[in-house]
């Protein structure tokens, strides 16, 4: 064979991979107009209709497939739209389309993966006072979208639990090894979402696609945010409804968008999401347009940041209507010790219950299962299926701590809390009563679960003033009245900052009565948008309607009515001046009057106008400016707080003062 021949093979062979690439079918969640929908037919049909016409011109066996079969989902609550299994190509051709919005491609999200109730301050006598009566006058339903639910956990007895909510319009899906008697009045809903994750992998895998969990990660984050009083162990809470969008291979956005859409449409007011899929801008993230509108119809949405970190821009989730949640420690550690054969002892911590005795005069011996690769080895780690058995009789396995760093996020004001997250007990029935899981997974629902809390003594507050009463009521110091630690720098690092903390602990208590907030409606997210500098195109990803304009824009996203307050300055331009603008509501006393104390900065002078606010009447407005004049060169940011203070009432905001340098 010639030389030029064997050039023509291997360029004709490498053309053909990429068709066959290009022609692939993938999942993909297509966001339709519902304003130009056609008047007859039906929303199924109109979306069959629009896969149809992108069709492949080439007669591939999937082009030849109708519209309908391809579809795999229908959105209409949070979302409008469905998803499909499409080719690239057609995906392409799919979004020049008229109707159609936004193409998401599948995204495969990652889990995030007591004592807090106490440590919270929800077993104080006034609290549970509290909560007897905000029980009795609204039932708070949180959803989960999580790995599932082990329904025969005592965190989940209806012992006590009234009848099942009226507007509840959910469904307890049924399965392998989860019958309708799964559910019950505590738990009043379960569903399972697994049409991506089948696309993607092929079809199921002989696994239970039923809303069973077979993991441990949904029961612990369900049983934290709502779980029943247990002895010892449980942060007592109202009905639960699980959406399980988490299998072996991961959690894919298509299940993920379709769990947020029937959970709005079920009835949930709070929504709990410990999982995330990186950073991307907010029009590009399908779970940010479904959170943006569960928002639009009063559901509180809590998702977890991640466990990266704590270098700069590792948050997940970050719009600003989520309600973005890190992890702190709190005051509970399990000690124990390991003494080595050299006598030298190291200190750690045991869940060891005692059921063999171990003598502390014998020593045993250590076994790692870890390898000699560079890259992590599952069996260093201590994983599911990945040790021998034998290997490991009567010895002491030694584990990588493993995955979830304890560090706090960093660079970003967005995370608004940080709630206990490492070391929280909860219900995993899989082989204990109750377990021990760490990360901003196991916080994500512990604020999911206040926030429940919030909604049943306050029902008219809007998401936005419920995450504004978590975070002006937070606190910045531990229970020694020393600032909160950056856990990333060791147990003698330096104190957090914003940056690592965001606006600090959860007072759930505080939180209940927080004397003023900082309320955010739909126009006021749209006008933020605004500020980004988004196209029409993209700006109607979250209005859904090509009529809305940005003639209302904010004059820079830091005018958003955030709890938080973030200013940028240049870091090169003398007596350079910024003014961010706020609105308080006054949901506390009618007649309260404030005084504002804010932190000086040596960097920046910051002046408040006017330094008093006085209401006459409940759920008056009030505003005010902070205004920000550079006088020194700096480059490194400034932290501090304005806080807002009545005789009763002091509510905090965190200020962080960045000093931008050109690029």
């Amino acid at each position: 064979m010639s030389g030029g021949r064997r050039a023509w093979l291997v360029v004709n062979l490498a053309a053909w991979l990429v068709t066959a690439a290009w022609c692939e079918p993938s999942t993909y969640v297509v966001q339709m107009s519902r304003e130009e929908m056609p008047a007859s037919g039906t929303a199924l049909e109109w979306f069959a209709a629009t896969v149809q016409s992108a069709a492949a011109a080439e007669a591939t066996e999937m082009s030849l497939e109708g519209g309908a079969e391809r579809i795999i989902y229908t959105y209409e609550s949070a979302f409008h739209g469905f998803a499909a299994k499409l080719s690239e190509d057609e995906a392409l051709r799919l979004e020049r389309r008229p109707g159609v919005v936004a193409v998401f491609p599948e995204t495969v999200y990652q889990l995030h993966t007591t004592r807090s109730p106490g440590f919270l301050g929800l077993q104080s006598e006034a609290f549970v006072g509290f909560r007897s009566s905000a029980v009795a006058s609204y039932d708070v339903i949180v959803g989960v979208l999580d790995t599932g639910i082990w329904p025969e956990s005592a965190s989940f007895s209806d012992a006590g639990m009234g009848p099942v909510p009226a507007r509840w319009k959910g469904a307890c899906e049924t399965g392998r090894g989860f019958p309708a008697k799964s559910c019950n009045r505590k738990i009043i809903g379960a569903r399972a979402f697994s049409r991506g994750y089948e696309a993607f992998t092929g079809g199921p895998d002989g696994g239970d696609l039923s809303p069973r969990d077979h993991d441990g990660h949904g029961t612990h984050t369900a049983a934290t945010a709502a779980g029943s009083a247990v002895a010892n162990a449980s942060l007592q809470g109202y009905a639960v409804a699980a959406y399980k969008v988490c299998w072996p291979g991961g959690c894919f956005s298509s299940d993920i968008l379709s769990a947020v859409d029937r959970a709005v449409a079920d009835g949930v007011d709070v929504l709990s999401i410990s999982l995330g899929g990186g950073v991307s801008a907010y029009y590009k993230d399908s779970l940010s347009v479904a959170a943006f509108g569960a928002m639009e119809k009063g559901v509180f949405v809590a998702c977890s940041a991640g466990n990266s970190g704590p270098e700069p821009v590792t948050l997940a989730n970050v719009s600003p209507w989520i309600t973005t949640v890190g992890a702190s420690t709190m005051d509970r550690d399990f000690p124990a010790a390991v003494v080595l054969g050299t006598r030298r002892k190291l200190a750690g911590a045991s869940l060891y219950k005692g059921v063999r005795h171990l003598s502390p005069e014998k020593q045993y011996p250590l076994v790692y299962f870890g390898g000699n690769a560079s890259s992590p080895d599952p069996a260093s780690l201590c994983l599911e299926g990945t040790l021998d058995t034998k290997l490991a009789v009567g010895k002491i396995v030694l584990c990588d701590r493993g995955i979830t760093p304890r560090v706090q996020k960093g660079q970003v004001v967005k995370q608004a809390a940080a709630p206990p997250g490492p070391s929280s007990l909860a219900a995993d029935r899989r082989r204990v009563a109750f377990n021990i899981l760490s990360g901003t997974s196991m916080s994500c629902p512990h604020v999911a679960g206040v926030a429940a809390l919030l909604k049943a003594s306050h029902p008219d507050w809007s998401p936005a003033a419920i995450k504004s009463a978590l975070m002006t009521t937070a606190y910045v110091q531990d229970n020694t009245r020393r600032p909160l630690r950056d856990a990333a720098a060791g147990a003698a690092g330096r104190a957090s900052t914003a940056y690592d903390h965001g606006a600090g602990h959860i007072d759930p208590a505080r939180a209940l009565d927080p004397g003023l907030v900082y309320d955010i409606g739909r126009q006021d997210y749209v006008n933020f948008l605004c500020s980004q500098k988004l196209t029409p195109l993209e700006l109607r990803v979250f209005t859904r309607s090509s009529k809305e304009s940005c003639r209302r824009a904010l004059a820079s996203p830091g005018d958003l009515n955030y709890p938080a307050i973030s200013a940028v300055l240049p870091a090169h331009s003398p007596a350079a001046k910024l003014t961010l603008h706020r609105t308080v509501t006054n949901v506390g006393a009618a007649a309260s009057t404030y005084r504002a104390v804010v932190s000086s900065f040596n960097g920046a002078t910051v002046v408040v106008e006017p330094t008093t606010l006085r209401f006459t009447r409940k759920y008056q407005k009030l505003q005010y400016t902070v205004t920000f004049t550079r006088r020194a060169r700096r480059s490194s940011p400034e932290f501090g707080a304005l806080v807002w203070k009545d005789a009763a009432h002091s509510v905090r905001s965190p200020v962080v003062v960045t000093y931008l340098s050109p690029i």
